[in-house]
């Protein structure tokens, strides 16, 4: 909709906003991410569904607030366990404790289990035992990192900051990923089931009415102009 410019001599002429241009981009990226018919992406060596940008803000978080606990909330083959486990080794101290329900065949991956500073516990997150084992396992933590990638309907991410929000300190990080579905910018039909019941967007607006010790972080979900988790980097004040 108008000369965009992109640095020093640098000028785009288009005909449509820097926000849809973002918004398309964002989707065929995602699309991209999610086809699986190239070349796996792997982190040292174990899948990784996330997008880098984010990952990078999440490692730069870690690294200022340098927290006792991790909790992961969706692992699949364990990629993201990985990463910030090797991410807490690089800080010195911490551990990741690892959520999923385990279903698949493929499940954490061996060297995601061998990590010294991860904690793996398979089942629902939201599942009264579990939610208690998770909180007897970091119950001596004073700083934490929630990140919230498991299944993604409005009623199970909503019980997952219901259970989780609450152990976090002053400044803290909840991520509430893939929000981007359900029209926030990716098309309700790529994924029905947060189309027919609302996903982790709307999990978000609804928590975020009722829990005012939480604020959204836009400047670090914006630092690479999008991210899988639109309105879900939420810090405790």
């Amino acid at each position: 909709m108008g000369r965009f410019q992109l640095g020093p001599g640098r000028s785009l002429q288009v005909n449509i906003s820097q926000e849809e241009i973002i918004n398309v981009f964002h989707s065929i990226f995602y699309a991209s991410e999610q086809d699986h018919s190239g070349p796996p992406k792997l982190y040292n060596g174990v899948p990784i569904h996330k997008h880098p940008g984010d990952m990078f803000n999440y490692q730069q978080i870690l690294f200022e607030q340098k927290p006792d606990y991790i909790i992961e909330c969706g692992a699949f083959q364990g990629g993201s366990t990985m990463f910030f486990a090797d991410t807490l080794n690089l800080i010195g101290k911490g551990k990741i404790v690892s959520v999923d329900i385990c279903e698949r065949a493929e499940r954490w991956y061996p060297q995601v289990e061998a990590h010294e500073r991860t904690i793996l516990i398979p089942g629902s997150s939201v599942a009264a035992d579990i939610v208690a084992k998770v909180k007897e396992t970091v119950k001596d933590g004073k700083s934490f990192f929630v990140i919230l990638d498991s299944l993604h309907t409005k009623a199970h991410v909503l019980a997952e900051m219901g259970s989780y929000g609450p152990l976090l300190a002053k400044g803290n990080y909840m991520i509430v990923e893939d929000s981007n579905l359900n029209g926030h910018p990716l098309p309700p039909e790529w994924h029905t089931q947060t189309m027919q019941e609302g996903g982790p967007f709307e999990a978000v607006q609804e928590y975020m009415q009722k829990h005012h010790d939480f604020v959204v972080d836009l400047q670090m979900e914006h630092r690479f102009l999008f991210s899988y988790a639109p309105s879900g980097y939420l810090v405790k004040i």
